[in-house]
């Protein structure tokens, strides 16, 4: 079940593919249409309409069952959670808690929601481009802390919650008194909601160079990133959110690719070489390289479909005769003690 820029909500075969079904919406879609994301709770189906700040309930069918209308326009990307046979959503001036029928339980009065709510230690969190709001299950301010919120929804584990904000910064605060633990100052905006598991937090940037991070859950210290490179004139930016599932991370990019990592972040490429030589510019002097030498893996690697950046330094050049890789994807060699090795014909 899925939103259209047209306002429609579509029913589609997951099997082959048919559309079995759409239901017109939002009546006013604008730039936006149904942005919302879905949500399948308890047999039944919930989703906001941006314009009028509508939450819809509707059965598996696509019939529509009841909705709540709060009287004015709230966020396009925001969407309501479930928990304990409540539904929780942002609407216009106030922040809802409903039970399964669509009665209101309580309201807090809040204005500019951000995000999607979650739901976890006993509390409801979200935030508006102001503030970071922790709720009591029971509609009471638990704190909230000063925030410029973005699209990113906050994820919870540990006895935290970690959420991007639009300053480039992705936080973790202690999620019973707010307090702030740690915070990683990544390449730009972060619409991207965090995934944590394992005790690594996985999120992107929504940049032209959009970067996929992961950083340590516990000290919010850089494990390792992949920054996409476009061409001149072209943006990479990432507002998707990480996915993880089998051990894997999935997530999307404006370059039109859905990428796979596993939990390292390792990438796997494969690359034909051939007899020959290619030219290499380094600090504006041309170098002839072998093909079949390892730095020329590296360089038709980078030129693979995904692409990615590496740095090379000639300052030895005239000495020994080769050059030294400075970086890769952005990571400089000798970070955290750790330099750049490779293997030929390893097993």
């Amino acid at each position: 079940v899925v939103g259209s820029l047209s306002g429609d909500l579509y029913f589609v075969n997951a099997l082959n593919g048919t559309v079995e079904k759409s239901i017109k919406l939002e009546l006013s879609p604008s730039w936006w249409g149904i942005a919302s994301s879905p949500l399948y709770y308890n047999g039944s189906l919930y989703i906001t309409t941006f314009s009028n700040g509508t939450l819809w309930k509707l059965d598996e069918n696509g019939t529509v069952i009841a909705n709540l209308t709060t009287g004015g326009e709230i966020s396009p990307y925001t969407s309501p959670s479930a928990y304990d046979e409540r539904i929780f959503f942002a609407g216009n001036n106030s922040f809802y808690c409903l039970d399964e029928n669509l009665n209101e339980v309580w309201n807090y009065s809040v204005s500019g929601v951000t995000n999607t709510p979650s739901i976890g230690y006993d509390k409801v969190f979200f935030t508006t481009d102001s503030r970071l709001f922790a709720l009591n299950l029971d509609g009471t301010e638990a704190w909230s802390v000063p925030f410029n919120g973005s699209l990113s929804t906050t994820a919870i584990a540990y006895g935290n919650v970690y959420i991007g904000s639009r300053d480039g910064k992705l936080y973790c605060f202690n999620a019973s008194n707010g307090e702030v633990e740690w915070i990683f100052e990544a390449n730009g905006k972060i619409d991207s909601s965090p995934a944590v598991a394992n005790g690594v937090v996985y999120f992107a940037t929504n940049t032209p160079e959009g970067t996929i991070y992961a950083v340590n859950a516990f000290n919010g210290k850089l494990m390792w990133f992949y920054r996409l490179k476009p061409p001149e004139g072209s943006y990479y930016n990432i507002m998707s959110s990480p996915f993880l599932a089998g051990d894997k991370l999935f997530i999307g990019a404006d370059n039109g690719y859905v990428y796979c990592f596993n939990s390292s972040g390792l990438v796997e490429i494969n690359v034909t070489l051939t007899i020959g030589n290619y030219t290499e510019i380094v600090n504006g002097n041309e170098y002839l390289i072998n093909n079949t030498t390892a730095i020329a893996t590296l360089h038709y690697a980078s030129s693979d479909s995904i692409g990615f950046e590496y740095t090379l330094d000639d300052s030895w050049y005239a000495e020994y005769g080769s050059l030294l890789v400075e970086s890769i994807f952005g990571l400089e060699n000798g970070y955290k003690g750790n330099y750049w090795m490779y293997w030929v014909n390893y097993p």
